[in-house]
């Protein structure tokens, strides 16, 4: 496995993550919570040390808790998410922050994940939605930095929503930021072109999201990239098996209850 600095002054992390949206039993299903935990421990046999996990991804930081403290030999990293308190996704425009991100909420948010976990701290703190319009207005600056502060947290992160190539660089450099999450996958390396050179520039860190898409790569996936009649209805609904969740009804759960 190859290691890099998460970063300006970020910790050292695996190049490939173990994203756990998969084992939160929200979206996702298949799996038990053993077989997780065991997939966990496996991944971080392999040298990953780098999680990515949620508030709005059902049980996954319950379980990835619980798989980071029966390591507590090896330093994994552990990353998570604050969700908007609005449960609006993605941040609509003129959306004013602290109808999505006020301190407080930001706060809890981090305090729920950290009583669920069993963790004493988080090495990412990432927003789940972001608006470039948010620099600048609001409390939570205050607060990540406050929480960053007590020791809660080590750095924070935002996704980019900058689509200019000529806007990334001032945005990575007015941002606090230390890390930014990008959607790169195998049909989209769109941020290759601006986005990654300007973090750079700046130091700031990418954690790259569905990088597989979802997926893709999976037997599932080939065998439904077969081409079909357009008006055909999909496998699924043909056969009577169960599909999966659609992406309306996990956003309605992105706040569900999770186990203490």
């Amino acid at each position: 496995m190859r290691y890099r600095r998460l970063g300006r002054g970020g910790p050292s992390v695996s190049e490939i993550g173990y994203g756990a949206w998969g084992i939160g039993e929200s979206a996702w299903v298949g799996a038990t919570e053993d077989e997780s935990v065991r997939a966990l421990h496996r991944a971080i046999d392999l040298g990953v040390n780098f999680v990515d996990t949620a508030r709005g991804y059902g049980e996954s930081e319950r379980i990835v808790g619980r798989a980071v403290r029966e390591r507590s030999g090896d330093e994994v990293r552990v990353a998570t998410k604050v969700p908007p308190k609005n449960r609006v996704w993605p941040a609509p425009e003129g959306l004013d922050p602290a109808e999505a991100f006020p301190g407080e909420h930001i706060r809890s948010s981090l305090e729920t994940s950290l009583r669920t976990s069993g963790l004493d701290h988080f090495d990412v703190l990432q927003f789940h939605v972001w608006s470039d319009d948010w620099l600048g207005r609001g409390d939570w600056l205050e607060t990540i930095a406050e929480l960053k502060q007590e020791g809660k947290s080590a750095c924070s992160a935002s996704p980019s929503t900058t689509t200019s190539p000529t806007a990334h660089s001032p945005w990575c450099a007015a941002a606090p930021w230390t890390v930014c999450r990008s959607l790169t996958t195998f049909f989209d390396q769109a941020p290759a072109d601006a986005l990654l050179p300007a973090c750079a520039e700046h130091g700031v860190g990418v954690i790259v999201r569905v990088a597989l898409r979802e997926r893709t790569r999976t037997p599932a996936c080939r065998r439904r990239a077969r081409h079909r009649p357009h008006r055909a209805r999909p496998p699924d609904a043909r056969s009577g098996r169960r599909q999966r969740p659609t992406w309306r009804a996990w956003r309605s759960g992105f706040l569900a209850p999770q186990s203490p």
